[in-house]
C-alpha cells in the first residue's frame, strides 16, 4: 500500500516508434504490488500523438485535461477533459491525437 502524487512520479519520454511529444508516467504497477494491472498516465503536448497501435489487453482512456481526438473503429472521436473511452483488447488500431 502507498500514497503518492503524480507530480512526484518519474516522467519518461514515450519510446514507442511514431510517438510525438508524449510523456509516460506509471503511478501504479508491479513495483507498487499490483501484479496483473498497471495505471499509466500519458501527457500528450501540443501537436503530439501516439501512433496507431493495439494491445493484447483491454484498457480505459480517461482525459484528465485538454482536448483532442481519439481515432478508434475508423472514426475520429472528439475528447476533452472528463471524456472516457473503453478500448477492447486486440481490436482495430487506436491512435490518440492532441490538438494544440
Amino acid at each position: 500500500m502507498f500514497v503518492d502524487n503524480l507530480k512526484f512520479i518519474k516522467r519518461m519520454p514515450m519510446d514507442m516508434p511514431g510517438a510525438v511529444n508524449v510523456i509516460k508516467q506509471v503511478p501504479v504497477g508491479n513495483a507498487e504490488g499490483w501484479e496483473d494491472h498497471v495505471m499509466r498516465v500519458f501527457t500528450i503536448s501540443d501537436m503530439g500523438n501516439t501512433p496507431k497501435h493495439t494491445h493484447d489487453w483491454p484498457h480505459i482512456n480517461y482525459i484528465i485535461k485538454g482536448e483532442g481526438l481519439l481515432h478508434m473503429d475508423g472514426k475520429d472521436h472528439p475528447v476533452e477533459e472528463g471524456s472516457v473511452a473503453f478500448v477492447p483488447s486486440g481490436g482495430a488500431p487506436v491512435q490518440e491525437l492532441y490538438k494544440g
